[in-house]
């Protein structure tokens, strides 16, 4: 996943299934629509999504077949209180394992499985949602309370 944020579709082929997760540290942004999508190979896909328009929101992708839902699931830790996370140490100690740089524990997990999918499609399609650095800093300034620059 380029953009300057980690992630990146992988996985083995076993038997022409093939697996894979989508990390990146980038809120999505709208994509423009396709004739022929790289996800219709796919028998599989789940995980979370962080969207650009809601920086405290945690949403669940799932597609299963021809049966595709995103759902409003939970709170990012790193939108809240250190005050609000639980209490016990092993929890904490889980938790501060995904808070990473200046978006904390927000970020894409995604893992795919399907037959003969395109890989490299897979990744552009999703590579084409990150937002650009000029997106990135309006969400910044916007999520931030500031003034947001207006993207061209």
């Amino acid at each position: 996943v380029n953009g300057g944020v980690n992630g990146g579709v992988n996985g083995d082929v076993n038997g022409g299934v093939s697996g894979g997760v989508n990390g990146a540290g980038a809120p999505d942004g709208p994509a423009p629509p396709s004739a022929c999508s790289p996800l219709s190979s796919l028998i599989r896909a789940k995980g979370f999504l962080w969207l650009s328009n809601s920086d405290s929101q945690i949403f669940y992708w799932q597609l299963a077949g021809k049966h595709f839902e995103l759902t409003a699931y939970d709170t990012w830790w790193s939108s809240m209180g250190e005050e609000e996370w639980p209490a016990a140490p092993q929890e904490k100690e889980d938790i501060l394992k995904d808070v990473q740089g200046e978006f904390g524990d927000r970020r894409q997990e995604i893992v795919f499985i399907g037959v003969g999918m395109d890989r490299p499609a897979i990744e552009a399609m999703f590579d084409a949602c990150l937002l650009s650095d000029l997106e990135l800093d309006v969400y910044r300034s916007h999520w931030a309370g500031g003034a947001a620059p207006t993207p061209q």
